[in-house]
């Protein structure tokens, strides 16, 4: 089994879904303090339209990332274990803020 951990797209990937996880979490950070700061109403739905955005990228990027882990035989390695719960947390926050915003964003009109 080739481990795939050690190539270019793996460690650009790894990157790519740590800049989205921040990313996402400083602008549902800033939708949420914007409420008890009485943000503009659009502005508060652009937002919520870019973390739905970003987190539907989040899962992707976070399923294929998972997808390369496993191949590679990561989660049987005990040096890799961290980045394999890396996936699980941002896949699980990529579709907790996914659906938090199709929520909010169906119950706002």
């Amino acid at each position: 089994m080739r481990d795939y951990t050690d190539v270019h797209f793996f460690r650009i990937l790894e990157k790519t879904v740590a800049f989205f996880y921040f990313f996402l979490f400083f602008l549902f950070t800033l939708y949420l303090s914007g409420n008890f700061q009485f943000f503009l109403d659009r502005t508060q739905q652009m937002l919520l339209q870019t973390s739905e955005l970003l987190s539907f990228l989040l899962i992707f990027l976070s399923i294929l990332y998972g997808i390369v882990l496993v191949v590679s035989g990561a989660g049987r390695k005990r040096k890799h274990l961290l980045k394999f719960v890396f996936f699980l947390i941002s896949s699980f926050f990529g579709t907790i803020v996914f659906f938090m915003s199709k929520i909010i964003l169906v119950w706002a009109g």
